[in-house]
């Protein structure tokens, strides 16, 4: 295994719903193929709005919502209002390509939450901030190509918080079922703007 991005594996993904959003992760923490943590989380709730999911090589995730969480708190010191899960998305691309030219973070991370007029969103970035969002649902992590698949044919738009949590976790299951190094459960946290519900889902444990 070459990449250290994937030594520690892990697996993330986001999807919208009808005025919700969920954002689901594995539990699992290796040493590439050896499995040494089976509740690791990965899942942060920055604000009242916001929240991320950070996969690939775990000190620096473990840093990065450190910093996050100092940053985004700063935020509210600042502008008197907590932060928007659109605002940390531009916040965190912002630290990502600081860093380029110092080692950078080897991170994936992933944002979700509400907006500016309470809908949901979703986004995502590489290890340098370059962000994609409003797309419908994002994935990354090492079980990414089996996640793509099965998000494409199970989300259908306008389902309510119950369909969203199904649905997330079928597609977290078929992901995760076909990779060595995600699984042991699955984390669903999802958000709207009565607050913020966390399911915990048991998987194959193999």
């Amino acid at each position: 295994m070459s990449d250290i991005s994937e030594h520690y594996g892990g697996s993330i993904m986001a999807m919208k719903g009808d005025g919700c959003v969920a954002i689901a992760t594995d539990r699992r923490m290796g040493n590439g193929f050896q499995t040494q943590v089976t509740n690791y989380p990965k899942i942060e709730r920055v604000s009242k709005f916001a929240m991320v999911a950070l996969s690939a090589f775990a000190p620096d995730c473990q840093m990065l919502q450190k910093t996050l969480k100092y940053e985004s708190n700063l935020y509210t010191l600042e502008q008197g209002r907590e932060i928007r899960a659109m605002q940390l998305t531009r916040l965190l691309s912002s630290m990502l390509y600081e860093k380029r030219f110092t080692g950078g973070w080897y991170v994936s991370p992933i944002v979700a939450g509400l907006d500016d007029n309470n809908q949901p969103y979703v986004g995502a970035m590489d290890g340098l901030g370059a962000t994609t969002d409003g797309d419908d649902w994002v994935v990354d992590g090492t079980a990414h190509e089996y996640l793509l698949g099965p998000a494409q044919f199970y989300y259908k738009k306008g389902m309510n918080k119950q369909q969203l949590l199904e649905t997330v976790t079928t597609v977290m299951q078929a992901g995760t079922n076909r990779d060595a190094l995600s699984g042991w459960g699955i984390d669903v946290w999802i958000m709207d703007v009565n607050g913020m519900e966390i399911h915990h889902q048991t998987c194959r444990m193999d």
